[in-house]
């Protein structure tokens, strides 16, 4: 995370929570000055098999956020995953098991407006090697992005799958795997830059 921004935003949450606890939470939306002021999205995905291997889009969560309270917006995105990957290698030949390539999967996070243009923010690797002759392995996969300043309007975040490739073995090895998300999180969150 850019250190600026982890700067302004932890600036922003003391002085929100200083000033919701001077109010009281007595003010109107309206009255709030536009620095106190945040929108938040929030989204679910739901358990997604992962093909091996895998060249099509494969959609996991999306949340919607209007950004036109503010006049120089900044998004913060989050995204949090639980990951299953099995896996099973069978010794089928005397020759020295070599693993080529760990199994891939690519995580793309994009954005469209109302305008239905689409722009890719960023995008990030999950793998794993298969190491163990069996494994059944669950853990997190979690990314934090910064959207710095998009034009004030309404957009969607989206967390999609572009790419998954099983592990390239040689042909000493039979090798059996799976890749499911068995669940996700996803939520943006805008406030002004006065930067």
């Amino acid at each position: 995370m850019n250190s600026n921004y982890s700067s302004d935003y932890t600036l922003f949450k003391k002085e929100s929570e200083y000033y919701n606890k001077v109010s009281n939470n007595k003010f109107h939306q309206n009255s709030i000055p536009l620095k106190y002021k945040l929108v938040s999205s929030f989204n679910d995905g739901g358990t997604i098999n992962i093909p091996l291997p895998t060249f099509f889009p494969i959609p996991i969560v999306s949340v919607d956020i209007d950004t036109n309270l503010f006049k120089n917006p900044i998004v913060n995105i989050e995204f949090k995953s639980l990951i299953n990957y099995n896996s099973f290698i069978e010794i089928i030949s005397p020759i020295n098991p070599k693993l080529y390539a760990p199994l891939n999967v690519i995580f793309q996070l994009t954005r469209s407006c109302n305008n239905g243009s689409k722009s890719l923010l960023k995008s990030w690797n999950y793998g794993h090697a298969s190491i163990p002759y069996s494994s059944n392995i669950i853990e997190n996969f979690n990314f934090v992005y910064c959207d710095k300043h998009p034009k004030p309007g309404n957009y969607v975040y989206s967390i999609e799958i572009v790419n998954a490739n099983g592990s390239l073995l040689n042909p000493a090895l039979n090798d059996t795997e799976s890749c499911s998300i068995m669940s996700s999180t996803f939520s943006a969150t805008a406030f002004e830059s006065f930067a």
